[in-house]
């Protein structure tokens, strides 16, 4: 079966997200957010300056498909007229003092364009998160920025990065880059977001030692590469691309979390030397046998879920394990449970969509066998 690009996001231990509109919580997507929000956080050290009321012109409706930028250098002048050339001086306040300045798209207007920014040489946070800019050239010589979020526009190119060796978290998740370029004097870079874009591989991380977060989900990504040198990496998601195999991160010992579901792996494998690993995300693959985990117990959460798996085995090790995520598998009988007996800390076991949790009373039986477990599947064990 070839996974395509349109493959469903994992929406929870054993579910697909369900339709656009209905509210669901994805645990690792959340995880992933959450990562993303709690580092604007802690870049934000004042008041930023937000958008308080945007003139007529700056209204663009979020149908349109054009960036101005983008269609008049490529000749679609007309295309280009049809979406107002909207700036960040255009609706909000730049100043020789301004440090921080956020534009949120989703508040009902949306920028086209990040313009001169040569009025604010101290700015240190820029958040222009949902709007429809094109490009980020706009953004050179700003070399005291610290946190730069460019999340959800139509940037095609990371451009304007020379010499920003104070720049801590760049957010470029939900663009269309296709090259992963432009970072060579990001040194004190710690955390990178460039989920949802059009990747094809990891490369260009070559000045980032000092990153401890790098989320590139959601890609065309074909082989982990390129990151063997990012040994204070401690959160790496590699969800939702095209990566058979599991290798290349024998270097990586300081990462907690791992996050590689909705691929084409096979195998569980090249996990040994992560011996600090809390967090592993393997749900939505086609793996057959869990193995190689036998060196990783430090890890507290194991998703399984949607692989094809039919016997619960090499768990004995994984003393610290909290969560288990089974569901969407082929765990047919209730004496299959037998090897999680030894797990003390146990505590959340997913089941559901297996044939086990088909059979009468098997909630009681599964309590009965396990009485570590506090939640089974969704519910309590109480």
């Amino acid at each position: 079966m070839d996974y395509d690009d349109d493959l469903p996001e994992v929406g929870g231990p054993g579910e697909f997200a369900p339709a656009s509109g209905m509210a669901f919580v994805d645990p690792v997507m959340a995880a992933m957010e959450a990562s993303s929000s709690s580092s604007s956080q802690a870049a934000a050290a004042s008041t930023p300056t937000t958008v308080a009321g945007y003139p007529a012109a700056a209204v663009v409706d979020d149908g349109d498909i054009a960036d101005a930028d983008y269609a008049g250098e490529h000749g679609d002048e007309d295309l280009a007229d049809e979406v107002p050339r909207t700036g960040v001086a255009d609706v909000t306040s730049l100043t020789a003092g301004t440090k921080e300045v956020e534009v949120i798209g989703t508040r009902g207007t949306k920028i086209t364009r990040i313009g001169s920014l040569a009025a604010s040489p101290a700015l240190e946070s820029l958040c222009l998160r949902s709007n429809l800019i094109g490009r980020m050239h706009s953004v050179a010589g700003q070399t005291a920025l610290k946190h730069l979020e460019l999340y959800e526009n139509r940037i095609r190119a990371l451009e304007g990065l020379e010499g920003m060796t104070s720049l801590t978290v760049l957010d470029m998740s939900y663009n269309k880059i296709r090259e992963m370029e432009g970072m060579g004097d990001l040194r004190s870079l710690s955390k990178l977001f460039l989920a949802s874009n059009k990747l094809r591989e990891i490369k260009g991380l070559e000045s980032t030692a000092a990153l401890t977060g790098l989320d590139l989900g959601m890609n065309k990504i074909r082989a982990i590469e390129g990151v063997s040198h990012l040994t204070g990496l401690r959160e790496l998601w590699l969800g939702k691309n095209k990566i058979p195999v599991i290798c290349g991160l024998e270097s990586l010992t300081n990462l907690r979390r791992l996050d590689v579901q909705s691929n084409r792996l096979t195998k569980i494998e090249g996990l040994s030397t992560l011996t600090k690993l809390e967090e592993l995300f393997l749900g939505h693959n086609a793996i057959e046998t869990i193995e190689g985990l036998e060196e990783l117990r430090c890890l507290k959460t194991l998703d399984l879920t949607r692989n094809q798996i039919s016997k619960i085995e090499n768990v004995a090790s994984l003393e610290s394990l909290e969560d288990l995520w089974l569901g969407s598998n082929g765990i047919c009988f209730p004496e299959d449970l037998e090897p999680l007996k030894g797990l003390g800390e146990l505590r959340t076991l997913y089941l559901e969509h297996n044939p086990v949790a088909r059979l009468s009373g098997y909630r009681e039986t599964v309590a009965s066998e396990l009485p570590q477990l506090t939640q089974l599947d969704a519910t309590s064990c109480a």
